[in-house]
């Protein structure tokens, strides 16, 4: 069974659509093998591609992976799947009937149930990083849907707001909208930007700051200026590389 190329952001919106649609071909008997180009029957043995979830008899997919020209070159004992090209890293001797959720061997046919599965819920992990849930629908052939359960509430970059998202959205990059108010590293003035993930700019305030002596006056970017928190102005903030020519205390 070939299914039609995809990228991963249609993929993932159309996973509960992909799914049901390789639950009817099964039920139909519509399923094709991709190698010997059979229909593949209801109760025949099969194996299925985790990586793109083509359908194979299982007698073609150990012939398959004993032919020279399916094995990878680069790892011994692995082959690649004829419908996808993705490394298989169980040996072609070692290739069993499994349900989809790969919990049970040898799977009886029920007429009840979708064609190779086990009945039992598939429990597979919803997601390798951040989602700690798994699969509650019934063992079954193709991808999982995406997690529907809430993750744990996260204060947004600016520390504003605490918003609440779907498990499945927890990798997005989460902002709330309003602006960032951090205040900056020149320790005068506040970040403008809309509230973001990493460090904030430097303040690009301009300054009309005088220099030392007092004898020249510049507008300078505020981030610019070696001096942070709050300043005076007009006791200088730069020097102009003039003679001071400033009277000493000692009156000299």
């Amino acid at each position: 069974m070939e299914l039609p190329m995809m990228s991963s952001q249609e993929r993932t919106s159309n996973l509960p659509q992909l799914l049901q649609e390789i639950q009817d071909k099964l039920t139909k008997g519509a399923v094709e093998c991709m190698i010997c180009y059979d229909m593949v029957r209801r109760s025949a043995p099969i194996w299925s591609c985790s990586s793109c979830y083509s359908i194979f008899h299982l007698n073609c997919i150990k012939k398959w992976a004993r032919a020279p020209s399916s094995v990878d070159k680069n790892r011994s004992l692995s082959w690649r799947c004829p419908g996808c090209q993705s490394v298989q890293l169980t040996s072609s001797k070692d290739i069993t009937y499994l349900c989809f959720c790969g919990k049970r061997p040898h799977p009886p046919f029920d007429l009840y149930l979708t064609p190779h599965s086990c009945g039992e819920p598939c429990s597979k992990p919803l997601g390798e990083d951040l989602c700690p849930h798994v699969c509650v629908l019934q063992c079954h052939p193709g991808p999982c849907p995406p997690c529907k359960a809430f993750a744990p509430p996260r204060v947004c970059p600016c520390g504003k707001k605490t918003i609440t998202t779907r498990c499945a959205d927890r990798q997005s990059v989460l902002t709330c909208g309003s602006r960032c108010e951090k205040l900056l590293g020149c320790g005068r003035h506040r970040c403008q930007r809309i509230c973001h993930l990493g460090p904030c700019h430097p303040c690009d305030v301009p300054i009309n700051a005088a220099c030392f002596c007092s004898k020249k006056v510049e507008a300078v970017l505020c981030g610019d200026m070696a001096v942070k928190g709050e300043i005076k102005t007009e006791c200088g903030v730069f020097s102009c590389g003039s003679e001071c020519g400033k009277e000493l205390s000692s009156g000299v």
